[in-house]
């Protein structure tokens, strides 16, 4: 049997008793939940699982937790709450209290702890009489805050132009090669270069490569450049190219994209494929800048 109420010397506080107590471990693990009840103009309800184990162990816990109705809060707010969760001791002594700060949103609309372990909770006297356990929450604090907002304006071109750089790489390995940029080119009225690091950037077996939008360029913090982009890597024998492509929104913050692992040393180095030949190759950059953004400013 389950029963709950809420305190009447304190609207804050809402008690869940739970009659059988035995019975509901005898289910197995999962979450039981209250009905849900109102206070400061939410809706919320109180869950348990008294078998719950944690992922790096297996002590099974008492765990509480608080859930906030999702029809009680929009998509753009977000409710700060401050709360307790008890396990109340039915015989003269000290409850079971733990505190807790949470922000519920409509895709987090829980927050909790657990409490106790549940074989201390069952060796305590008090906590569990006649095979009832009482449960409770105070909410001390629940305030409803708007999320800020941002918008953002892109504007796509019509007429759009591919562009292409070859970067012809000689001596491909020697240690001063290790990280290699292109030359500085200009297109869409943007200055650009690339970067391959062979060996890898992060992973020895690969070989990296990235289109760089240069420090150089001016933006305000909240413009930015929408362009689609090709590497290749020639194939200098049948025309059998390594390529790959990418939609990114350059800005003044985000002016790095690429492939880390764009293709395996072994296949760049076997003979077959016509990559890297006479310690040559070349890399090209296909570039379209389909538009322009403004805004991303908060409402």
């Amino acid at each position: 049997m389950v029963s709950s109420s809420n305190d009447e010397s304190d609207m804050r506080t809402f008690k869940w008793r739970i009659n059988g107590f035995a019975s509901l471990l005898e289910h197995g693990k999962g979450w039981t939940n209250s009905q849900f009840f109102r206070i400061n103009g939410f809706n919320w309800c109180l869950k348990v699982n008294p078998l719950y184990k944690k992922s790096d162990g297996t002590t099974r816990y008492v765990s509480l937790r608080l859930e906030l109705n999702s029809s009680s809060i929009q998509s753009n707010f977000v409710v700060e709450a401050v709360f307790k969760l008890v396990i109340y001791n039915q015989l003269p002594g000290e409850h079971i209290e733990k505190e807790v700060a949470h922000f519920f949103q409509t895709t987090k609309t829980v927050g909790g702890s657990s409490m106790i372990p549940l074989e201390t909770l069952k060796s305590s006297s008090g906590f569990i009489a006649n095979d009832s356990c009482v449960f409770g929450v105070e909410i001390k604090k629940s305030e409803k805050l708007s999320l800020p907002e941002v918008s953002e304006t892109l504007y796509v071109q019509k007429n759009k132009k591919c562009y292409v750089y070859p970067w012809n790489i000689k001596n491909f390995f020697e240690p001063h090669f290790r990280k290699c940029r292109s030359k500085t080119f200009i297109i869409g009225g943007y200055k650009w270069h690339l970067t391959r690091y062979p060996g890898g950037h992060g992973n020895s077996e690969f070989l990296s490569l990235y289109l760089k939008f240069d420090e150089s360029n001016q933006l305000s913090p909240n413009s930015g450049v929408f362009v689609e982009f090709s590497i290749c890597i020639k194939d200098q024998k049948d025309s059998n190219h390594k390529i790959l492509t990418e939609r990114y929104h350059f800005d003044a913050t985000n002016r790095s994209c690429g492939w880390p692992s764009f293709i395996s040393m072994k296949d760049f180095r076997n003979p077959s494929r016509g990559f890297f030949v006479e310690e040559k190759c070349t890399i090209e950059a296909h570039i379209t800048i389909l538009g322009s953004s403004i805004g991303a400013q908060k409402l």
